[in-house]
């Protein structure tokens, strides 16, 4: 089976793990968080957005700290420089989802299914758990059972 339909990877959906490097909602392994097709960490945007502003103004509270205390500004700007560095890894991989999601708003609904069709990353039906998790994203969880039984069927008849 090469695409799910009833699931649209390629529509955004920020509560729901997003591969910058695949750019779409890949599946994912449970447990790793990572893509199943290009072995990168994949995100939650809606999860990560705090900590990157909380980085961020960590970042700008040690750069601040050396004018309050002088003597101790290699440590405010080590923590400065380490908290900066997972900050703007952050910026980075969030800018890629808003620059992605802002375009993907910008299609139709046809577009985006013949998108998601035409993806080289496409879900496939696994019984390890993995797919009822990734689709739980996008289903509730009635949607989501009804789902994994109708693949596991269509599964154990081929």
């Amino acid at each position: 089976m090469r695409y799910v339909p009833e699931i649209n990877h390629c529509k955004p959906n920020a509560k729901a793990y997003w591969c910058s490097v695949c750019q779409c909602h890949s599946p994912y392994d449970r447990g790793a968080y990572k893509c199943r097709f290009c072995d990168f960490r994949v995100f939650m945007p809606k999860e990560i957005q705090p900590w990157m502003y909380g980085f961020l103004i960590f970042t700008a509270l040690m750069l601040l700290g050396p004018s309050l205390s002088p003597e101790n500004c290699e440590f405010f700007f080590g923590m400065a420089g380490f908290s900066s560095l997972i900050g703007g890894m952050m910026v980075y991989h969030m800018r890629k989802w808003v620059r992605w999601s802002w375009s993907q708003r910008l299609k139709s609904s046809a577009r985006l299914r013949e998108e998601a069709l035409s993806h080289p990353v496409q879900p496939r039906f696994t019984d390890d758990g993995c797919f009822a998790e990734w689709a739980g994203q996008f289903l509730d969880e009635k949607e989501t059972d009804a789902l994994v039984e109708k693949y596991h069927a269509q599964t154990n008849s081929e």
